[in-house]
């Protein structure tokens, strides 16, 4: 399970909604959002209609919606940062020097300012 995993698990729990009413609102099977909740990472899309759906914006806990689009911007690195993490420690699994995904993450939020920086310097959107 990743953090994001969690993440959208902890915000079903809190809002006191089940499972098959978030799958209804998804428009996915009750399996599929299971998925969501275990071990598959949803679409941006997805995670947006579940901050929708919570009030509370999935990838950084602040209340939805999130109007400012610098917003949107690092929650979609964010996103893309936990997807990186998770393949790099199953990575370090295999060659037999495990690192949790929670230390890349560390590093790879460490760089999430940088690379918006970057990004509006160069006119480059996400």
């Amino acid at each position: 399970m990743s953090y994001l995993n969690e993440k959208i698990k902890e915000a079903r729990i809190s809002k006191r909604f089940t499972q098959r009413e978030v799958a209804d609102y998804l428009g996915v099977s009750d399996r599929m959002y299971q998925r969501y909740e275990k071990d598959i990472e949803p679409s941006l899309d997805t995670i947006k209609k579940l901050s929708e759906k919570f009030g509370v914006d999935i990838l950084n806990g602040s209340p939805f919606p999130a109007e400012d689009p610098a917003n949107w911007e690092r929650a979609a690195i964010k996103a893309l940062s936990w997807g990186l993490a998770n393949a790099l420690s199953e990575i370090s699994d295999l060659k037999g020097r495990p690192r949790p995904a929670a230390d890349y993450l560390e590093d790879l939020d460490k760089n999430t300012n940088s690379i918006l920086s970057d990004l509006r310097k160069s006119n480059k959107s996400v």
